[in-house]
């Protein structure tokens, strides 16, 4: 039988490896400060594109800091998804390149398929997220390109 790789757990023990590295993790977001910018890690079952295109055009996250929230810039956003993530929004990312240098995504869908592999499009300069993917690596997690689909209709 073949055992699939849990991502949610794998994503708990990311965040313990980034308070080792010295980074700060916020306990009610998954957001990481490290060298003094905050790195947005959204860990999701899909990506919606109407939600992918308001959050990745709007740099600013609140956090909790006690009883109330402040509004933080956000320099890098991470979209791990455990499904495929959508034509339209690679699409969005191809009509946006100026995006490219904040935003990566990482399509861990072939996990459930119990492929050891992570199809990734990242050219950001993010320590936080090339450590993340040095992580799946050592998980045996074989990090590959995230190539467009292209579609029989045209």
């Amino acid at each position: 039988m073949t055992r699939f790789l849990n991502i949610w757990d794998i994503f708990d023990e990311f965040e313990v490896v980034c308070r080792l590295k010295g980074w700060e993790n916020f306990e009610h977001e998954d957001l990481v400060k490290a060298d003094g910018k905050y790195h947005y890690l959204i860990l999701t079952h899909e990506i919606r594109p109407k939600t992918f295109k308001k959050i990745v055009l709007n740099p600013h996250q609140g956090i909790r800091e006690k009883e109330s929230y402040k509004i933080v810039d956000v320099s890098y956003i991470a979209w791990i998804s455990e499904r495929r993530i959508p034509e339209e929004v690679l699409s969005f990312l191809a009509e946006n390149p100026f995006l490219l240098s904040r935003v990566a995504l990482y399509d861990v869908s072939p996990l459930h398929e119990g492929k050891k592999e992570c199809l990734r499009i990242n050219e950001t300069d993010s320590p936080v997220f090339l450590e993340f993917e040095n992580f799946l690596s050592s998980y045996g997690i074989e990090v590959k390109p995230l190539k467009r689909r292209i579609s029989i209709n045209g």
